[in-house]
């Protein structure tokens, strides 16, 4: 169960990203923070070390997750830091190209839109 959001069950997933490639996370299956959904993600090792910290798990042994044993003093996949760091760096990039490809959509919607109604005269006149 979701300690976030207590509403659905957390599932263990392997990134398919270029810069992440083969490193899993678990994530909340309500997951979708931006529509209102649960927040809740973490890469394993930080979910591992989390639920050390909770008392979820002993912090002085590996925990079990259905793929293996995940060692709570060493990360899987390098450093979660530099992760954040990478990820922070794409953001800077892909925000931005997010914007422009939003205000294509747009103008493509009023172009399909004045199309249409030109369309609907022409067949008015005749």
């Amino acid at each position: 169960m979701c300690i976030s959001c207590k509403m659905r069950r957390v599932r263990r997933f392997t990134a398919t990203t270029v810069t992440n490639r083969g490193c899993d996370f678990v994530k909340c299956m309500n997951h979708n923070p931006h529509e209102g959904g649960c927040d809740f993600w973490y890469w394993i090792d930080e979910y591992a070390w989390f639920l050390g910290e909770t008392g979820t798990i002993p912090k002085e042994s590996p925990m079990l997750i259905p793929k293996g044993w995940v060692e709570l003093e060493s990360g899987i996949c390098g450093d979660s830091t530099s992760r954040r760091a990478a990820s922070e760096d794409l953001d800077e990039i892909v925000r931005p190209l997010l914007g422009i490809v939003k205000e294509i959509s747009e103008m493509i919607k009023m172009i399909v839109c004045l199309l249409i109604v030109i369309i609907a005269v022409m067949l008015y006149k005749n």
